[in-house]
């Protein structure tokens, strides 16, 4: 499903199986332990910063610690797992730090496992087979306090505008094109064959400072259902998204850069949402501030802000669990552009603008420029980034 809290049901389904069998005295191989092992593996590398596992697709925010541990207990697990169980007493942390999940199609960038690392997730996946939401290419951002860039998550499986918004784009971090999200459901044809075993086009690359993953989106756009009976989905643009994480000397100096390159026939109007999990935000020139993040803006015609608006559709929510009506007001950025095949990048950087060493940043098809108040810039070649980028 691609939905975590639903590979915790798969696993626990067959827990279930494995349980019932050794009460009638019959072993499962040990194939089927060794799996269920490296599973739970699952669970350290998309646990975030905050020791939570993200709301992605309809999973509700989760305690990687909690989910796994069920699974520990029965069948035990690696040093990492151990480290995850024990909160670091016994075991080892992993001896990586950011990970692909190169068939589920996520990148998981991470500066360390302490106490104040940060960690961000990039979805450049596919769509799951039933619990699933138009989100691919989706960014979330985390302190080890809380998820500071986030999503609406999920909501009650019921008919209401909410459960529409959480599981289109509107509720995501995507662009949209002339107002409409993603509609890869009409496409979807399901083959576990032809499906599973694939890994996705997700590319990645490290070199210095600098980790970098890159995804695209080129499906159709619209979905009857949420924009109105009339809505025809249609091929409008091809989005090509860049994460750049830059490293900090220490792990709140780091810096994420999202650079969106949307290639099309004809001028469209392209929006850049951003849900911030923040309680205000303020606007200063060529973004927003709040104490704990700064939002800078490149490349864009208008910047707005909107926070608990209801009509004509959802904006500025965030959920707090798949129960009816739990859901709160945050602020939801966004950022408009119009034109035909253009390029605009948000960088996100740790505290409050006055802050931060950085100014502004900028960018075309092939670069990114982030200006520091030193007086000094730093240009990023995307060309570069993406020729070395590969499939993990």
């Amino acid at each position: 499903e691609l939905a975590p809290s639903y590979q915790g049901v798969a696993l626990g389904c067959a827990m279930s199986v494995e349980r019932v069998l050794s009460e009638v005295g019959i072993s499962m191989p040990e194939e089927f332990y060794d799996r269920m092992r490296n599973n739970n593996e699952f669970h350290v590398k998309m646990r975030m910063a905050n020791g939570e596992i993200p709301p992605i697709n309809d999973s509700p925010a989760c305690s990687a610690k909690r989910s796994a541990s069920g699974f520990y207990k029965n069948y035990g697990g690696s040093d990492a797992i151990k480290w995850l169980m024990t909160d670091g007493k016994e075991g080892q942390a992993p001896d990586y730090n950011s990970c692909v999940l190169p068939y589920a199609g996520l990148a998981v960038f991470r500066t360390g496992w302490g106490d104040g690392d940060v960690t961000a997730l990039f979805d450049g996946g596919k769509l799951g087979r039933d619990h699933s939401h138009e989100d691919r290419l989706n960014f979330l951002l985390y302190s080890a306090k809380r998820p500071l860039v986030y999503e609406f998550g999920t909501y009650a499986y019921d008919n209401s505008p909410m459960r529409t918004f959480c599981t289109q784009s509107h509720g995501h971090n995507v662009v949209t094109v002339d107002g409409l999200g993603q509609n890869r459901i009409c496409c979807k044809i399901w083959d576990d064959a032809g499906y599973i075993p694939i890994k996705e086009d997700l590319r990645y690359f490290s070199e210095g400072d600098i980790e970098y993953a890159l995804a695209y989106y080129n499906g159709l756009w619209g979905n009857p259902q949420f924009d109105g009976e009339s809505v025809k989905p249609l091929n409008l643009a091809i989005h090509i998204r860049s994460v750049i994480m830059i490293k900090g000397e220490r792990p709140e100096d780091t810096l994420f850069a999202v650079l969106d390159r949307m290639i099309a026939n004809g001028d469209k109007d392209y929006r850049a949402l951003w849900h911030l999990n923040v309680d205000e935000v303020k606007a200063i020139d060529g973004g927003y501030t709040c104490p704990e993040l700064t939002v800078l803006a490149g490349g864009f015609d208008k910047l707005e802000s909107f926070k608990g608006v209801t009509e004509p559709r959802p904006l500025g929510w965030i959920s707090r669990s798949n129960i009816q009506g739990d859901y709160y007001a945050a602020p939801q950025l966004v950022f408009e552009r119009r034109g035909s095949c253009e390029s605009f990048v948000t960088l996100f950087a740790f505290g409050a603008a006055e802050d931060i060493p950085v100014t502004a940043v900028e960018c075309d098809n092939s670069s990114v420029t982030v200006k520091y108040k030193d007086g000094k810039e730093r240009r990023i070649d995307v060309k570069y980034l993406d020729s070395r980028a590969s499939i993990v």
